[in-house]
Formats: C-alpha cells, structure tokens, sequence
C-alpha cells in the first residue's frame, strides 16, 4: 500500500559529510545514516529528496551513487576534488561530469 509524506514532520537536513569532517560522526554512523534516509525516501516518509535531506550536491550525490567511500568524498569536499584521472592523468574537471569513480578514485569516462 502507497504511504504519503509523514505528515507535520519536519525537514531536519544533516550535512553529513560535514559531521564526518568534523568528527562528529564516523564514517560508519554516516553509512547507517545514509542508508535509514534512502530507506525513508523509498517508504515516502521524506519531503525532500536524500541529495537534499544530507546537505549533498548533484556532484557528491552522483559519487555516491558510484559507491565512493564517505570518508573519501568528506576528503573532497574538505580540500577539493582531484583535477586529473586516478587512471590515465588526463585533466578531469568534475563539474562537467564525463567521470565515475572507481575505488575511490576520480576517473575519466574513457578508462
């Protein structure tokens, strides 16, 4: 049976990778967290979507959706994202998309 959006609960929005950043949560408290929102989102018991609700941008989001370690992607958002293929070196600029990560590394499209 299809369940609504709970109603009256409000949008509590946790930036989990600045938790992780901020060691105010571990990488695996960040996983179950993660994993309870999408199961939420699945359930229709969010009013947002999960990118939103956990403070992600369409670039973190997409990482995610390739399986990059959390505590990897917190290290990007702290000092920046690679500029260059883990793989093959060429120039990467990830805001164009045309890249997928591959244990835990930014890769171009190509390799």
């Amino acid at each position: 049976m299809h369940k609504g959006p709970v109603k009256g609960r409000k949008i509590k929005l946790i930036n989990l990778l600045e938790k992780i950043i901020m060691n105010k949560m571990s990488v695996e408290e960040a996983d179950e967290v993660l994993d309870q929102i999408i199961d939420n989102f699945h359930n229709d018991e969010l009013q947002t979507t999960p990118q939103k609700e956990l403070c992600l941008d369409a670039f973190e989001w997409t990482a995610i959706g390739h399986g990059i370690d959390l505590k990897v992607l917190a290290i990007w958002r702290r000092d920046g994202w690679p500029s260059s293929c883990g793989n093959c070196g060429k120039l990467i600029n990830y805001k164009k998309f045309g890249w997928k990560i591959v244990n835990d590394k930014l890769v171009c499209i190509k390799c």
